[in-house]
């Protein structure tokens, strides 16, 4: 069973909290810097509303985001094409999820300095983002279904930082997903018409 720890959907318009939406346990993610009503914040997003941060913005939490192992961290984010981002809050003194525009036609993510996962950035498109972590030591970083290990996974809080575009649609569960799951998260699925259900669409790193 992958139990939902907490859901951010960031379809609030106005004030500065966006809360949780699970019902026990919430932990809800406050503003510092600047208000949802202001103008261009709150656009659409993959579903529903996505907020808008610019690079030296950033949120608090009311409690600790990822408690403990297992766990999976799922977003949507859409930088802006020549920005370069950090997610930190996981690790003391380290960062997390790192990205870079390296090319007109690519950008670059990494997890706590482990291999790079490329992506085609011909339309600055959103991307979906996987940390799943079995435990210390154990996990992935999947960039829109495409997988690479990584060593180091440590529990904490997780927000940007030098962010510049849309943010949307961020999970925590309490379970390391398998790959077949994320790909179905990230949308990397199709419709068998043999009536095999569901299967992952095997994708490269420009589809």
């Amino acid at each position: 069973e992958r139990k939902l720890l907490h859901y951010w959907s960031f379809d609030e318009e106005e004030g500065t909290t966006i809360y949780d939406q699970v019902e026990t346990g919430t932990v809800d993610l406050e503003l510092l810097t600047f208000e949802l009503s202001d103008e261009n914040r709150s656009q659409w997003g993959t579903k529903g509303r996505a907020i808008r941060f610019e690079s030296n913005e950033t949120f608090g939490s009311s409690g600790t985001m990822i408690p403990s192992f297992p766990y999976t961290v799922s977003l949507w984010l859409k930088p802006d094409q020549d920005n370069d981002f950090k997610f930190e809050g996981l690790l003391v003194g380290g960062n997390n999820l790192e990205s870079k525009h390296t090319s007109p036609l690519k950008r670059e993510f990494n997890y706590s300095s482990s291999g790079d996962v490329q992506r085609s950035t011909i339309h600055n498109p959103w991307a979906h983002i996987a940390i799943v972590a079995n435990s210390a030591t154990n996990g992935s970083l999947y960039v829109d279904g495409l997988q690479n290990s990584i060593s180091e996974c440590v529990t904490g809080n997780f927000w940007p930082i030098d962010f510049s575009g849309l943010l949307d649609e961020m999970y925590v569960y309490s379970k390391a997903m398998t790959e077949a799951q994320v790909k179905a998260m990230a949308g990397r699925v199709f419709l068998d018409l043999s009536g095999n259900k569901l299967p992952a669409v095997p994708i490269g790193p420009d589809f």
